[in-house]
């Protein structure tokens, strides 16, 4: 797969992985390229996000990015459930909420219960 830009700086999709979602729940973005927390997000017009950790190098991404990627990757999923809006500003209010969970417990009930009590989903399980 790789990602048609002008320059070939982002030619190539690496040290990551794809989530799809709903195209209309893709925020209106000055700019779709982004990083949260040392992970870079590219949000797609099309409902495609590539989550990855950029290197210059071709080492092994560490366990830590990794982890890393996998949590921001389960929040865009919580959001793309709840059909809520998928922004840097969301996935970063969730993130900061859900520090402490670990990342197999992101999509239970109770994570959701947590989340919803502080008014970001509002979603039924």
């Amino acid at each position: 797969m790789a990602l048609q830009t002008r320059s070939s700086k982002f030619g190539k999709l690496k040290n990551g992985m794809l989530i799809v979602v709903s195209p209309t729940l893709i925020g209106r973005m000055r700019h779709h390229f982004a990083s949260i927390h040392q992970i870079d997000l590219i949000f797609g017009r099309n409902g495609w996000i590539w989550v990855y950790h950029s290197s210059t190098s071709e080492v092994e991404v560490p366990l830590e990015s990794r982890q890393k990627i996998v949590r921001v990757s389960q929040i865009i999923k919580l959001l793309n459930i709840s059909k809520k809006t998928i922004s840097v500003e969301s996935i970063q209010a969730i993130l900061d909420i859900t520090k402490e969970i670990p990342i197999n417990d992101l999509l239970t009930k109770e994570t959701l219960s947590t989340i919803k009590e502080v008014g970001i989903i509002d979603i039924e399980m």
